[in-house]
């Protein structure tokens, strides 16, 4: 991967965030909001302290799911390499969708996990976010293009 690859990606990163995930975008808005509608709808199936967004630790502390905890801006990540990389179109589409359903689903994983932990003590907020949280969306976008450049190579 040279400076062509290096060229595209930041061109992507670039056209991905400010389109997509920024806040003077329209459609960034659309996508976000859906995107966490998704992802507390999910979330509702597993637990039964959510509202809307919100999911309620006690009558004074909530943990709310905005655009930052959408998983978007990791999934952006791996999808600017996607598109960077030099194979066929066809791989890049199934990789784009395949990648987005992963670290949603991990992502998804990811909330109920802090939920948990944020349950049995608030101390662990920073942990299980910040920490825990955060390391396993990015291992899970590095897995998935150490994946897909093995298979796309063979």
């Amino acid at each position: 991967m040279g400076s062509k690859f290096l060229i595209k990606y930041i061109f992507y990163i670039v056209i991905l965030f400010g389109v997509f995930y920024l806040d003077f975008s329209p459609i960034a808005n659309l996508i976000n909001s859906f995107q966490i509608d998704l992802i507390s709808n999910f979330l509702s199936l597993f637990l039964d302290n959510i509202d809307g967004r919100d999911i309620i630790i006690s009558s004074h502390y909530k943990l709310v799911i905005e655009r930052d905890c959408n998983g978007l801006m990791v999934y952006y990540i791996f999808l600017a390499t996607i598109l960077a990389s030099n194979v066929e179109w066809r791989y890049k589409i199934l990789w784009v969708f395949i990648g987005y359903v992963v670290i949603s689903a991990v992502n998804i994983f990811r909330i109920f996990i802090i939920t948990n932990l944020v349950l049995e003590s608030r101390s662990n907020f920073h942990l299980a976010h910040d920490i825990f949280g955060n390391i396993l969306l990015f291992i899970t976008a590095i897995s998935l293009f150490l994946i897909f450049i093995k298979l796309v190579r063979e």
